[in-house]
């Protein structure tokens, strides 16, 4: 596991890139996000699927929407399950250029 700015940085098989992206990801975090991700996990077996776990305290809504924000900031995802306390979210898989895909977007 690395640490990244106070973000616990892992992936199941500790690829690099992974890492590079997960770098990316926390220097495009707002101040109050930062904050408050505690870890963010790369599952490498399922390719650009997370994990994030937020720090203790209040949960607004809007932290999935600035998360899922940046990580569209990346290109996209396979995925993202957010945990924060007693909540916990499932962003659906979301690649840029998907809008193109499908007209009822």
């Amino acid at each position: 596991m690395n640490r990244y700015k106070g973000v616990e940085l892992s992936s199941r098989y500790e690829l690099e890139a992974e890492f590079a992206e997960m770098m990316r990801v926390v220097d495009a975090l707002s101040p109050l996000l930062l904050s408050r991700v505690q870890q963010i996990w790369c599952d490498s077996k399922a390719g650009a699927c997370y994990a994030v776990t937020m720090r203790a305290g209040p949960w607004d809504d809007s932290f999935a929407t600035g998360i899922h924000a940046v990580f569209m900031t990346q290109g996209g995802h396979n995925g993202i399950a957010i945990q924060g306390g007693p909540r916990e979210i499932f962003i659906e898989p979301e690649w840029e250029g998907d809008e193109l895909d499908d007209p009822d977007r």
